[in-house]
């Protein structure tokens, strides 16, 4: 059963509330959270309980998490009236990233809404490090593409890395939200559950190895389809490992959009969300984009609306 305490073994996301950078947060959190699991990103509005110390709290989740995004919006160090509020002790976000620097915890910046990388001189001496490290870049127009080296640099981070021992519950610790604590975990983040059906895992290993063995490279789309989504056509589709690939193509006369939707069921047969975003594709071209499934799943069906 996946707890909070799963959850913060995963994925932190950071961010300024206020207009804008809410909207940036909400979008990343919602598809991370479709690609590794209701309770695999904590967002505090989400999983902090009534009555629980927001600075314990935060600092745990921090703490037991095996990777922190920082996203950086225009007004993340210094707000609208000049006012350098990163540099404040007490700021909510100095604290977040703060913790995840001083605690080894891997930070990735992902900067929204055009802001760029404060200077490091315009930061304090514990967000200073925050400056050395790559950051991506995320816009609304291109947010499908854009999002594609985060999932992957996650992928690895949460493969790599193992969460740290569990400690006893205190009364300051963060507490799963009672709407998330019965979903059970994705199969990418919890292989020392796995182990305890290694029976049921081995099968499963070995047909997914079957099915993608069969997958690689085998064109699922036709070019001669009918048109689908208006005037979007699909021209190819294939699963390599655990990427989808589609190329659409716009035979309409002026820029559209679409958005290319799988079936992905789980051993168990429920079903996830799954969509990859094309976005003002010109008239007469083709585009490709790609997104990631979770291991153990089968992708039986694709379409376009």
């Amino acid at each position: 059963m996946a707890t909070l305490r799963d959850a913060t073994a995963a994925v932190f996301l950071s961010y300024r509330r206020g207009p804008g950078a809410s909207e940036a947060a909400g979008r990343l959190h919602d598809r991370l959270q479709s690609r590794y699991g209701e309770t695999a990103v904590f967002m505090d509005v989400d999983t902090v309980r009534p009555g629980i110390d927001f600075v314990d709290a935060i600092q745990k989740a921090v703490d037991s998490s095996s990777a922190l995004i920082a996203i950086v919006d225009p007004n993340w160090a210094v707000d609208a009236e000049g006012r350098n509020r990163i540099a404040e002790a007490s700021d909510y976000v100095r604290l977040e990233v703060g913790t995840a620097l001083r605690r080894g915890v891997r930070v990735i910046p992902v900067l929204v809404l055009g802001a760029e990388m404060p200077a490091a001189d315009a930061l304090p001496p514990d967000l200073q490090p925050l400056t050395r490290r790559q950051a991506v870049v995320l816009s609304h127009e291109r947010f499908a593409t854009d999002v594609l080296p985060l999932e992957r640099e996650l992928d690895e981070v949460l493969a790599t890395q193992t969460p740290p021992a569990e400690e006893s519950q205190t009364p300051g610790q963060v507490e799963a939200h009672p709407s998330t604590a019965t979903v059970p975990q994705p199969a990418a983040l919890s292989t020392t559950r796995r182990s305890r059906n290694w029976g049921v895992g081995a099968i499963a290993a070995v047909l997914t190895l079957i099915a993608i063995a069969v997958a690689v490279f085998v064109t699922r789309g036709d070019s001669d389809l009918p048109l689908q989504g208006d005037a979007f056509v699909i021209e190819e589709w294939h699963r390599v490992g655990d990427l989808v690939q589609a190329t659409v193509r716009n035979l309409g006369d002026a820029p559209a959009s679409t958005t290319f939707s799988c079936d992905v069921v789980t051993p168990d047969g429920a079903r996830l969300p799954f969509g990859i975003e094309f976005v003002n594709v010109p008239p007469g071209e083709s585009a490709t984009g790609e997104q990631g499934v979770p291991p153990d799943t089968d992708v039986p069906d694709c379409w376009l609306p």
